[in-house]
């Protein structure tokens, strides 16, 4: 990763490791795809290696499942909040969590709406207001409506910052 201090905005839409979760991984990490598979790499961005990061974003956001609490196989008695820390710990404002599994279609929704309403409001507002919206909204894909009003699709969003 390069150029991390220059960036307003970090998102990372993956899925999150809890430490001892994965073999080899014993500490909170985001998986991530490495183009060409690079010697050496494991294609994890592990709690040290964040620490270890330049970072001055505005806010950060972490939208990966499975970041809702230590599993039964973690080892480490972290959880993911060592992630969180992490992230601010390298310089980031605000981070953007979540507290359980998400829904990928409506992260993208609410993400897409709080970078809207961030145009106009605070960071806090626009998520208060991403999440009313989308707890007022139907979505509809091929006669198929999905009621978003339910938390699952909206509350695993948190502003820690």
């Amino acid at each position: 990763m390069s150029k991390l201090d220059t960036a307003r905005y970090i998102l990372f839409s993956t899925h999150g490791l809890l430490g001892g979760e994965f073999r080899g991984v014993s500490e909170p990490s985001l998986a991530l795809t490495l183009p060409g598979n690079p010697p050496n790499r494991d294609g994890f961005l592990t709690m040290n290696e964040v620490i270890g990061l330049d970072i001055n974003a505005e806010m950060v956001i972490l939208s990966a499942c499975n970041t809702y609490g230590q599993s039964d196989n973690a080892v480490s008695g972290e959880g993911f909040a060592g992630l969180t820390r992490s992230f601010m710990y390298a310089g980031a404002k605000s981070i953007l969590v979540t507290h359980w599994n998400v829904e990928s279609q409506a992260s993208r929704e609410l993400i897409n709406n709080l970078f809207e309403l961030k145009k106009q409001m605070k960071s806090v507002k626009a998520l208060r207001s991403a999440k009313f919206d989308m707890k007022n909204s139907i979505r509809i894909n091929n006669d198929l409506k999905t009621s978003l009003p339910h938390p699952f699709f909206w509350a695993p969003f948190v502003l820690v910052g």
